[in-house]
């Protein structure tokens, strides 16, 4: 996704250590701290980007602001099929590690 950044010259993070997009959504949350962000750009692909936004929404603290932006959109059948699996366990995967603490 770095590739498919067109915005201004600011440095990026990718996180190419999480194997989940709750994973993913807790290291953003963490690496805006550690920076002191006021506002995150997330870059997704088009067929992700709903829940990538709702967990990444959750665990980045209140004062955050997020854009979600997507390169070209793609919707291949077996990824919109595998994101709709995905999309009914949200609420669990909220529950488990998506929530930004309150310490």
């Amino acid at each position: 996704m770095e590739a498919a950044w067109r915005g201004p010259a600011v440095p990026l993070l990718a996180d190419g250590d999480a194997r989940s997009t709750a994973g993913n959504a807790r290291s953003v949350a963490a690496a805006a701290r550690r920076v002191g962000a006021s506002d995150v750009t997330l870059v997704t692909s088009s067929w992700h980007r709903l829940r990538a936004r709702v967990l990444v929404r959750a665990a980045l603290d209140l004062g955050i602001r997020l854009e979600v932006v997507s390169p070209q959109r793609t919707r291949p059948l077996y990824q919109l099929g595998r994101e709709l699996g995905c999309l009914l366990g949200l609420p669990v995967q909220l529950r488990v590690g998506g929530r930004r603490s309150r310490g």
